[in-house]
């Protein structure tokens, strides 16, 4: 039974530290991209806002970090 017990709180504490956020993904996005130049700034209602520039572009995104 504490074998289970150790099991169920390690693989719950382990979840989170292998998780990656909406966040980290859209900046792994952007840089796989071409953006190299990304800005990340929160909004007055608590959205992500996300600008990437490029050589050629520029991009702004913004999402709820809970929703994605």
């Amino acid at each position: 039974m504490i074998r289970s017990l150790t099991l169920f709180l390690l693989l719950i504490v382990a979840a989170p530290a292998t998780a990656q956020s909406v966040q980290d993904q859209i900046v792994s996005q952007l840089r796989s991209q071409g953006f190299e130049q990304i800005e990340l700034s929160r909004t007055f209602l608590g959205r992500i806002r996300v600008v990437a520039v490029s050589d050629t572009l520029e991009r702004e995104l913004v999402f709820n970090p809970t929703t994605g």
